[in-house]
């Protein structure tokens, strides 16, 4: 049965291969919210990423709204908000801001006011409409630097301490999804490590986290990184994400539980 998907974060490394994915495996279709730029309208910004990834006879299923997730009710408009109060059957949170380095004020703004935002938007989709499940993208790093202990996926550690404003953000919305399905509301929570790329192609579109490592090693400038024997860095790739959340999505039992996808 074709279903219609509200999507934030399609622009993002996650959200374009999701968006993909989901048009190729799927009828459904998919609703974009997306920000306008200086230069471009919020439709040719999506046009431009989503270029080469998306098939052109799946193009028919995109829908693209323009909004943004650090406005209230993500910028849009009363009439809209109820229009797609009948239109909308499932609810995918992405958008972040994922920078291990961002300011604490970017952070709160886009991670944890925009999911207050979303949050609100469902809310009304899910009381008043027809809206299924909320699928908010959380992350494994919520645990924080909790050690000796084992941080279970349906529960939110307590006060873990955390190593950045990206990890802080991120716990503080999750707890406000949690407090959102402790009300009622449907949803299903998925908690990615750190995102790379492709398992089989390489393929990346974000060159953070471990690239600028390979770039050093690439040129030459370092030949060795010193660590320490015991310890592990937790990287995904991008593929295992996507159809790990394919699969998780599909079945109505997984609705009100939390999935790791290290």
């Amino acid at each position: 049965m074709k279903r219609k998907l509200f999507i934030t974060g399609s622009t993002g490394v996650l959200g374009r291969d999701l968006v993909r994915q989901i048009l190729s495996d799927t009828e459904d279709e998919v609703i974009l919210l997306a920000r306008s730029s200086h230069k471009h309208t919020a439709e040719e910004r999506v046009h431009k990423l989503l270029d080469g990834k998306i098939k052109p006879e799946h193009l028919s299923r995109i829908r693209i709204v323009e909004g943004d997730v650090t406005l209230p009710n993500l910028g849009l408009t009363d009439a809209l908000i109820q229009s797609l109060t009948k239109e909308v059957d499932d609810f995918y949170h992405i958008a972040a801001l994922t920078a291990l380095n961002g300011s604490e004020e970017d952070c709160m703004k886009i991670n944890f006011h925009g999911t207050e935002q979303a949050l609100h938007i469902a809310r009304i989709w899910r009381f008043k409409g027809k809206l299924e499940k909320f699928v908010y993208f959380s992350t494994a790093y919520v645990a924080g630097s909790l050690k000796k202990c084992h941080s279970r996926e349906n529960s939110l550690p307590v006060s873990p301490g955390h190593a950045n404003f990206y990890e802080s953000s991120k716990y503080r919305s999750e707890t406000k999804v949690r407090e959102a399905m402790s009300e009622g509301l449907p949803v299903i929570i998925i908690r990615p490590s750190i995102v790379v790329g492709h398992s089989q192609t390489g393929e990346v579109s974000d060159f953070n986290v471990i690239y600028p490592f390979f770039k050093l090693f690439a040129h030459g400038v370092i030949s060795k990184l010193v660590g320490r024997r015991h310890h592990r860095f937790n990287i995904v790739p991008i593929d295992f994400v996507i159809h790990g959340t394919m699969a998780l999505v599909k079945n109505p039992a997984n609705i009100g539980k939390t999935f790791h996808l290290v």
